[in-house]
């Protein structure tokens, strides 16, 4: 069945959904670069190419997944688990990347553990944030809708019994 409901303001939601998508990688790189200044590590070539591999493959691996309308209702915890597994693949990424280029030496191990360490924290708390400010922008009561049910059948009764159940959806 597709999904039930239509959204007005359509524009700014589709740039919630670019912000959500693009939020992990310029965090974490963002994180590295940042760190790397607080630290006092010289902004090497390795460094910054290590900062444009993370700005490459960070949108792909960490990329969020559509918020369909179950999943605004639902807990956030599948949500955290997803990043930090998506957050982990990346990290096993750069390693591999690393030692096969033999420049994983190069690298402040210190601001490297500091970075794959708080950088999925951060993620988590805008994340979840940006989450519920778009499920806050979706069911405003400016974007509600109505719905016209055609026809009695049991697609239309577990449809209103799930508007009933959360209104916010309709």
């Amino acid at each position: 069945m597709n999904e039930p409901i239509v959204f007005k303001r359509s524009g700014s939601l589709a740039f919630l959904g670019m912000v959500r998508n693009v939020l992990p990688s310029v965090i974490a790189v963002a994180m590295l670069l940042g760190l790397a200044r607080a630290f006092g590590v010289e902004m090497s070539s390795e460094f910054l190419m290590m900062g444009i591999v993370v700005a490459v493959i960070a949108p792909i691996v960490i990329q969020m997944p559509p918020m369909p309308s179950e999943q605004l209702i639902a807990s956030r915890w599948p949500t955290v688990a997803g990043l930090l597994i998506r957050w982990v693949a990346l990290l096993a990424i750069l390693l591999a990347v690393g030692y096969a280029a033999k420049v994983s030496a190069n690298f402040s191990r210190l601001v490297v553990l500091i970075w794959a360490v708080t950088t999925p924290a951060v993620l988590v708390v805008l994340t979840v944030a940006l989450d519920e400010f778009i499920r806050r922008f979706m069911f405003d009561p400016a974007n509600a809708r109505s719905a016209v049910f055609a026809g009695y059948n049991e697609a239309s009764v577990a449809l209103d019994e799930r508007l009933h159940s959360h209104p916010e959806l309709g």
